[in-house]
């Protein structure tokens, strides 16, 4: 019998039929960066179950200790009447530690997997900082598997590590940059793009006031939830197209809202000190791999 995948079979990227990991490396000891990666998950979480998700499909994998800080962080903000915290549990199948991933996470072979990071990342991979180990691409290889599909959405810094994956094996990655960094941008500047909803949306996805979200996240976050608006001239609405518009919107927020760096060059001629002032677009460069897998994953 011929177990391998048909790619020309379209599958919905939101069903109850697939798995989702939300992941981020980020330990407690980061401070800052432990509560805007989770938040950047938060959204995706929020993003999954609006689209009718159910918790038993999801799992978020972060450093477990941040959960008893949440309240005081948070203010003891409240989501649907519960602090975040008890969010965050009830809205997913578990909480797995990253120091216990991958070694007690098994894939369910039977199923489609998209795997969705935050967090930090390297040349080597997904960073854990509260190990200091790494998830490199050797791993999503391993349990890729010919008759499913495993979908990788990679926003962490040089996310290019993981855009070389065999796609014999049926792997799918969006990749936020590809060897430069992944930035995080304040929350209220992107949520503009809901007019005068612009408060009420910010207040509704940010654990605190001023927290920075990646933009290419907030970008997905977006077009997957509004993609008859926003993709209306798309008949057919896939993950190619979906992608297209994270990366044109990412690099649209990354121009207008971080706007330029200003730098100062110091230059030493003649014995003499020149000074010059200047600025420099910030880019990144993102990435799809495996286009023939993504023209049949349907958002609907």
């Amino acid at each position: 019998m011929d177990l391998s995948l048909d790619v020309n079979i379209e599958v919905e990227f939101f069903s109850n039929d697939n798995f989702y990991v939300l992941y981020s490396g980020t330990s407690l000891y980061e401070e800052e960066d432990a509560f805007r990666h989770l938040n950047d998950l938060y959204l995706m979480l929020m993003m999954i179950l609006n689209k009718g998700v159910i918790k038993d499909n999801i799992l978020l994998v972060m450093d477990v200790d941040i959960l008893s800080h949440l309240d005081i962080k948070t203010n003891s903000k409240l989501i649907n009447g519960l602090k975040i915290k008890d969010f965050l549990e009830a809205s997913t199948s578990e909480i797995l530690d990253i120091n216990d991933f991958p070694s007690k996470y098994e894939r369910d072979i039977s199923r489609d997997l998209i795997f969705i990071s935050s967090g930090h990342g390297s040349i080597h991979g997904l960073y854990n900082s509260k190990n200091q180990s790494y998830i490199s691409s050797d791993y999503f290889e391993n349990i890729a598997t010919i008759s499913k599909r495993t979908i990788l959405l990679m926003s962490q810094c040089i996310a290019g590590s993981f855009h070389h994956l065999d796609t014999r094996k049926n792997i799918c990655t969006i990749g936020a940059s590809e060897y430069q960094n992944s930035l995080s941008l304040d929350l209220f500047p992107l949520c503009k793009i809901f007019g005068h909803n612009a408060n009420d949306i910010a207040n509704s996805l940010s654990f605190f006031p001023g927290v920075s979200i990646n933009p290419f996240l907030f970008s997905f976050f977006c077009v997957s939830l509004y993609t008859q608006e926003l993709l209306k001239y798309n008949v057919k609405k896939n993950l190619i197209h979906i992608y297209k518009y994270t990366a044109s919107s990412t690099y649209s927020y990354l121009q207008n809202v971080q706007n330029k760096i200003d730098f100062e060059l110091i230059q030493h001629r003649d014995g003499k000190t020149f000074v010059r002032s200047g600025y420099m677009n910030v880019i990144q460069t993102p990435y799809l791999l495996n286009k023939i897998l993504a023209s049949n994953i349907i958002f609907s």
